[in-house]
């Protein structure tokens, strides 16, 4: 059949008289024309094997279908008859214009103008028609198999058809859903099914060694189709139901890392009871390495973002079993199985219709809501089972590789695989579809291919290979279809229906997921546990506590003195970082938060961050004289400087922006006398001193006042002019600013700012700056409760808070009271808030140095350090003692959120570094931003 003869017989099934106008659906008279016809389409030898009611659900489908593809184009229509009709009511208009729509001339006057809306619905008829009698056909054909190997009885009648509302490939086919009057399913699935034979006989293998089975449905493979047992959604019951499924994810993912399987994300997994099932394998493996330009970034990288992306290839996070929360992600939503919360995207839009059947009908684009999934359990508590599960299945791949690999070659011979290649993201094709049936792309067939043609960007442009590429990709999108790419097991070649492109690829699957085997091993694994670890932190609502398994406690766990224990976290921190190919740079994957929600990502530069990290790195390296720290720490700071290199606003901040490497290469300058850290320490300033302050810089002590006691710390050593002019600038700036200041506290109040003027008016003493100091502590003293003897947290959300961090409350408050004492005589400090500030030490929960009770501990000793009560200094000592063996002990550490973050403020860099300046005079106090010891 043509499109002329098609569309002949369309116009004369249309019914002559007024067809009255269906309110339930749009513009029902001009669509329904298509679904009728296409319903009197199916053969006789396919409608008798059908119930009414499983034809008249096809019909619906077939309808939706239409609807989609002609929607906008009639409303653009309706709009250009209400401005040639404006005299009709406008109550009237929409009615009136439904009249006119299953009309003969109506439909010429469409056909006429829209010449490509009416191919792509003659490809949508044609190609559902096929489906459907290639799928009838196929169970006939196939029944007795079918019954016998997966128990679906044909003969007992078809009650429903059911097509897929997933994408359509070659040729218009999708999955269909058989339903017989028995209420039992199977599913046809358009394409060889060897993928999931191979799987279903691997799964085997392992769980003749898994301490829980798992199970894949059963499937019959055929050439170019095959059939497979319908699993049905079914929630567990009991808690230890969940405890065995997340088990068994652990199991599952440990699977699919080994076998390089990607795509398992949340329509692809279901839950079924306690087993998690792999319901769609149809791209079981991927090949990332590209034999093009477009490649060199991915294998070869050459910045942070590159690395980090290879790190996630290289992870069990290209599985997408797991929540993919991190920096840079291509969605802005979680597509794991595990996330079952409703998710608002951001980037990601759709049409829905407003004003229906009226005269100012429109399509709106609004945000897609992603729906949660069917679990109604909050399942975070049983995350932990995900890491056992892990564990033990790799352990068992790994104690087998050998005879593992041999078994994959030997069923990948017996079952030869065909294996969906995602070239490009779904989502782009299926956005270049909907657009497609925009009226301004329907009226000439070459308006559709220069849309398509979009898709040739200069990057396929320069590379012959990507060229073909683009072209079976354009073939397919002119024909309705989202492209299609396969490979083979052993084959650099990649196929679409009708075309093959040769050398598309450097290396096999098959190469690539030997390679993987063979790297299967402790260190591996304790990388990969690192990884789950941090990404089931990222759900929503589930901290590291909820989790309750440490990959860094297990490491570092037994360990007899505060020695062993910091050498164990600069071995796990070595064990982390990944390395680009050349060993150039480095970069060590962390959790943190922005925006409201914790994302996996690089740890940045910031001192706050990752470069405090540097710092105990170079700590061990010339304590114990180890040069691994050094190589790591070096290649930390060669991926810190690629950051900053493609920063376009710097912020002036020694703890969160620039001012960090500057204080980083001066420490190290100081620690190593090395002169090239002093040129860096150089270039970095003078980076600085081209830059304006920017417009939004908070002046808190996170903020530009921290930076201007760095740079008073670092002119008293070089007397720099270039030094002090920055240092007025920054100091001009604050003042301007003070009133921005609202809140008490060291990190972002009063006393922060009040001491970074303390420190310039030491070394340029002005009237001036001592009354701001004043103002600042005036301001602050008003929120002191002389009972509690502490300072109100006034921040909103935080009444009757009257926290003891280094942060927030009175530790932080009193340290920079002391330092402003110090340099002002402004103020004294009173041993009786130190007191109760040690009455409640034993209260903090977690361990860190920004509000934890290490970082209380620190304050108090920098505070006492000048003072005589041995008291005090013997209670602090001893809390801290108390501190360190927290940290030792065997037992899991009840503070998981810093144990398992390397953040220095945050997490664990921070709490040993602490512990080692304990011990050694060499170490400088980063939360005073020392550069010499006083």
């Amino acid at each position: 059949m043509t499109v002329e003869s098609y569309l002949n017989k369309i116009e004369k099934s249309i019914t002559s008289g007024t067809i009255e106008e269906n309110y339930e659906s749009t513009f029902y008279t001009f669509n329904n024309q298509f679904s009728k016809y296409f319903i009197n389409s199916l053969s006789k030898d396919i409608r008798r094997y059908l119930s009414e009611g499983s034809i008249e659900m096809l019909e619906k489908q077939f309808y939706s279908e239409i609807y989609y593809l002609t929607i906008r184009t009639l409303i653009d229509d309706f709009y250009n008859w209400q401005r040639v009709n404006e005299s009709v009511p406008k109550e009237e208009r929409y009615h009136r214009y439904c009249l006119k729509l299953g009309t003969v001339p109506f439909f010429k006057k469409i056909k006429k103008a829209y010449p490509v809306l009416f191919i792509k619905i003659f490809h949508l008829h044609q190609h559902t028609i096929n489906l459907i009698e290639e799928a009838m056909l196929s169970i006939i054909r196939d029944k007795d198999e079918i019954k016998e190997r997966i128990g679906f009885n044909f003969d007992d009648g078809i009650k429903e058809i059911v097509l897929s509302t997933g994408d359509r490939h070659n040729g218009g086919k999708t999955a269909v859903i058989f339903k017989n009057n028995n209420d039992d399913k199977i599913l046809y699935k358009p394409h060889s099914l060897n993928n999931d034979v191979f799987l279903e006989n691997f799964f085997s293998l392992v769980n003749r060694s898994l301490p829980l089975k798992l199970y894949h449905p059963k499937s019959i493979s055929k050439k170019n189709y095959g059939w497979q047992e319908f699993i049905e959604f079914q929630e567990c019951n009991l808690d230890n139901d969940y405890e065995d499924y997340f088990y068994r994810y652990g199991e599952l993912l440990a699977i699919a890392y080994a076998l390089q399987v990607t795509d398992l994300h949340k329509e692809n997994i279901i839950m079924s009871k306690n087993y998690p099932i792999v319901i769609d394998s149809e791209t079981l493996f991927t090949n990332p390495d590209l034999n093009c330009n477009r490649n060199s970034t991915i294998q070869n990288p050459e910045t942070v973002h590159d690395l980090f992306q290879k790190f996630i290839k290289d992870s069990v996070l290209d599985t997408l079993l797991l929540p993919n929360n991190f920096q840079s992600s291509l969605f802005d939503f979680d597509l794991s199985p595990l996330t079952n919360y409703q998710q608002l995207s951001e980037n990601i839009t759709r049409f829905t219709i407003e004003n229906d059947f009226s005269h100012n009908i429109h399509l709106k684009e609004v945000h897609v809501v992603l729906p949660s999934s069917n679990v109604k359990k909050e399942t975070n508590k049983f995350y932990g089972k995900i890491i056992d599960g892990f564990k033990a299945c790799y352990t068992i791949l790994e104690n087998r590789k050998n005879y593992f690999i041999e078994e994959i070659k030997l069923l990948s011979e017996k079952y030869p695989l065909y294996l969906r290649q995602v070239l490009r993201p779904t989502m782009v094709y299926v956005k270049f579809l909907e657009a497609s049936t925009h009226p301004d792309y329907l009226t000439d067939i070459k308006n559709q291919r220069k849309l398509f043609q979009k898709l040739n960007s200069s990057s396929y442009k320069l590379d012959s290979t990507l060229g073909k590429q683009v072209e079976i990709e354009i073939n397919s999108l002119m024909k309705g279809d989202v492209p299609y790419f396969y490979t083979k097991f052993n084959s650099l070649s990649i196929y679409s229906m009708e075309n093959k492109i040769c050398n598309f690829y450097a290396t096999s699957i098959q190469s690539k997921l030997l390679e993987r085997f063979q790297k299967l091993g402790n260190k591996d694994m304790l990388k990969q546990l690192h990884v789950i670890f941090l990404s089931l932190s990222t759900v929503k609502d589930t901290t590291f506590s909820d989790i309750n398994q440490s990959p860094l406690h297990d490491f570092i766990i037994p360990v007899n003195d505060e020695n062993s224990l910091v050498l164990k976290v600069g071995d796990y921190v070595n064990h982390q970082v990944v390395w680009n190919n050349n060993n150039e740079f480095c970069i060590l994957p962390s959790v943190s938060q922005i925006d409201d929600k914790k994302v996996i990502l690089p740890v940045s530069y910031c001192l706050y961050d990752g470069g405090g990290v540097v710092l105990l790195l170079y700590y061990l390296y010339l304590k114990f004289n180890e040069e691994k720290y050094k190589i790591v720490a070096d290649g930390l700071l060669k991926g810190f400087e690629s950051m900053i290199e493609i920063e376009t606003n710097r912020n002036f901040s020694a703890f969160n922006g620039i001012g960090s490497v500057i204080y980083i290469y001066y420490c190290l300058f100081t620690l190593t006398s090395e002169p090239d850290y002093h040129e860096k320490y150089k270039f970095y300033l003078a980076m600085l001193e081209k830059q304006d302050i920017p417009l939004d810089q908070p002046i808190d002590f996170l903020g530009i006042s921290s930076l201007i006691i760095l740079l008073c710390n670092i002119y008293k050593i070089e007397h720099s002019s270039k030094l002090f002019t920055l240092l007025k600038k920054c100091i001009n700036y604050c003042i301007s600013q003070l009133d921005n200041i609202t809140v008490t506290g060291l990190a972002h109040g009063y006393s922060g700012v009040a001491m970074s003027l303390s420190y310039y008016y030491e070394i340029n003493p002005s009237t001036d700056i001592l009354k701001c100091i004043e103002k600042l502590l005036h301001k602050e003293d008003e929120c002191f409760n002389s009972i509690l003897k502490n300072w109100k947290d006034i921040r909103r959300n935080h009444d009757d808070s009257f926290p003891n961090f280094w942060c927030y409350g009175a530790p932080g408050i009193l340290l920079a009271r002391k330092e402003i004492f110090d340099k002002t005589n402004i103020g004294n400090n009173d041993l009786s808030i130190i007191e109760n500030v040690l009455s409640n030490v034993e209260k903090i929960r977690e361990l860190n140095l920004c509000h934890g009770s290490v970082g209380t501990i620190s304050c108090l000793d920098a505070i006492l350090k000048d003072e005589e009560n041995l008291l005090i200094k013997e209670s602090i000592d001893l809390y801290f003692d108390n501190v360190v063996s927290q940290v030792i002990k065997p037992e899991l550490s009840t503070d998981l959120n810093t144990m398992n973050t390397f953040s220095f403020m945050l997490g664990v860099s921070g709490v040993v570094y602490e512990i080692s300046r304990k011990q050694d005079d060499r170490l400088l106090n980063v939360l005073l931003l020392e550069l010499k010891r006083t």
